[in-house]
């Protein structure tokens, strides 16, 4: 071996480790790097796939709310769709009917009834969002209050309404409002979520309407709501509010419209009681205003009176001097055989004379006494009326021609002749008199009238306005209640109503006589008093 190859094979020894150790380093460097690039990789993939996610749920969004706006658009074609399938419906069911067996068309027409049932509650939801609610269901508002008076008592409806809405919040934390069949969590909650929020603004935008007279269209509001937006969210998996949650709401609305009657009703107690209160003070007013006038007038009355008296009793006594002055004289000139028949008959004239004198005065002295008695017996109703303010009259009363058959008004009026009253009604607000059935004196006019109508309540011809107090009930009934109160009082079972049953036959004689029909609306025009004026001008011009 040479020495050139020996230093070769030397110098190899040395640079094998060495390269070894710089091959190691180099391919440690080379996975290194291919590491970190995959890692970019795989983060660019995933920053990819999620904004790809993202699009596509904003996609499905946006066109989830395009067929939320667009559905109204479409109701009237659900609505032919809907009554077309209950039509087809109805032709199955009397083919099923037809030819299966009994007991297979009542297990199928009981399916058939629900599946009815069901697509009539759709169409109708879906008429009223269409047409409007009108007035259709409008509940009375004694009915609801009612009801809702066995659950609750009044004084704690404010906290009642607290604790439901408190109660609906709670439900919605607790993911007890809505759900949904999409596999995926997040995909189901935010179906559920996307309904609850459309649901939610419906029932807060109906609440906010509440009233103590529109309980009953609100509440098929938010129920048409319900079914509505299930309906709506059975493109996401059956998404769908909870009837739970529905009961939740429809618990708030009642509360709300309970404590908005709570609220009237204090409103119009103080109303009430404020007007009585007026009522007491002006009747006070008036009485020691009259009491003060009437003992003046008394005075004044009075001192006329002892003037009259004092002047009758001069003109007396001068009369007397004047007549016994003139029957001297005139005894001088008579014999004294006639003397004594002379004197007995002047002086019987002169007590005739005197007589007539004192008559004038007498009866001025009369006139005086009335007076004061008059002035009396104003100042005794004027303490009546202010002692007794609530002493009254309640009288039950019709008007055939004005109302019909069977509808009694039952009021109260304080007036000492209540017949003043039932005038003022027969005024002309209505075409005939007020025929009067009963009236009823009793020392509280108002809790008799209050007892009467909540006693009648259901017979109220307008159940909207309590006020109002017109029913629609018999006469016997009232009477048996009257009487069954504890009063006696004298009873006119049938109303005369005579003007009434007098235009009726005036009206059939009208209709079944045409010459009696011109001659009666030409006495009514006046043309017969103008005809016989304008004869009687010429008369005169002929005379002339």
């Amino acid at each position: 071996m040479s020495g050139l190859e020996i230093i070769l094979m030397v110098l190899l020894l040395v640079c094998a480790p060495v390269a070894a150790v710089f091959a190691v380093l180099l391919s440690r460097a080379k996975e290194d790097v291919a590491q970190s690039s995959q890692a970019q990789i795989d983060l660019v993939e995933q920053i990819r796939s999620t904004v790809e996610r993202e699009n596509q749920l904003k996609s499905k969004l946006d066109k989830a709310i395009s067929s939320y706006n667009t559905l109204r658009d479409q109701a009237k074609q659900k609505l032919t769709q809907a009554s077309q399938l209950i039509e087809q419906w109805k032709a199955r069911f009397n083919k099923i009917s037809h030819w299966e067996s009994v007991e297979n068309n009542v297990e199928k027409a009981k399916e058939i009834e629900m599946n009815l049932a069901g697509l009539n509650r759709k169409v109708e939801a879906l008429r009223n969002v269409i047409e409007g609610y009108g007035s259709q269901y409008i509940v009375p508002p004694q009915s609801i209050l009612d009801e809702l008076a066995k659950e609750a008592a009044h004084t704690d409806a404010g906290q009642k309404l607290k604790a439901a809405r408190i109660y609906s919040r709670q439900m919605v934390r607790d993911d007890g409002a809505a759900t949904c069949d999409y596999g995926d969590e997040e995909r189901s909650e935010m179906a559920a979520n996307f309904v609850l929020d459309a649901f939610n603004g419906k029932a807060e935008a109906i609440l906010s309407d509440v009233k103590t007279d529109n309980i009953g269209t609100l509440i098929q509001k938010l129920q048409d709501a319900y079914l509505l937006v299930n309906e709506q969210g059975v493109a996401f998996r059956n998404a769908r509010i909870l009837p739970n949650y529905l009961k939740a709401r429809l618990d708030e609305l009642k509360w709300a419209a309970l404590v908005q009657k709570i609220k009237q009703e204090e409103r119009e107690e103080q109303k009430q009681l404020k007007e009585q209160m007026r009522e007491e003070a002006k009747a006070q007013r008036e009485f020691e205003r009259i009491e003060k006038e009437s003992k003046n007038k008394e005075e004044e009355i009075a001192h006329e009176r002892q003037l009259i008296q004092a002047a009758q009793a001069k003109a007396e006594l001068e009369q007397r001097a004047v007549y016994e002055l003139k029957l001297s004289e005139e005894l001088k000139r008579v014999s004294e055989e006639k003397r004594v028949a002379y004197e007995a008959r002047f002086r019987e004239e002169m007590e005739q004379k005197v007589s007539v004198r004192t008559a004038e005065y007498s009866e001025q002295l009369a006139d005086a006494d009335a007076r004061i008695k008059e002035l009396e017996e104003i100042r005794e109703k004027a303490k009546s009326n202010a002692q007794l303010v609530k002493n009254g009259t309640v009288y039950i009363i019709s008007n055939v021609g004005s109302f019909g058959e069977g509808i009694y008004k039952i009021g109260q009026t304080r007036r000492t002749k209540p017949l003043d009253r039932i005038d003022e009604l027969s005024d002309a607000s209505v075409p005939f008199d007020f025929d009067v059935h009963a009236l009823i004196p009793t020392p509280d006019a108002p809790s008799l009238e209050r007892k009467l109508h909540e006693q009648f309540v259901l017979g109220q011809v307008n159940k909207m306005n309590w006020r109002k107090e017109y029913f629609r009930v018999t006469i016997s009934d009232i009477k048996k209640v009257v009487e069954e109160m504890g009063y006696t009082v004298d009873w006119t079972m049938m109303a005369a109503a005579t003007q009434f049953r007098e235009t009726q036959v005036l009206e059939l004689s009208l209709k079944n006589d045409s010459d009696f029909c011109d001659s009666w609306v030409r006495d009514q025009r006046g043309e017969k008093l103008e005809q016989r004026a304008v004869k009687a001008l010429h008369d005169q011009d002929g005379l002339d």
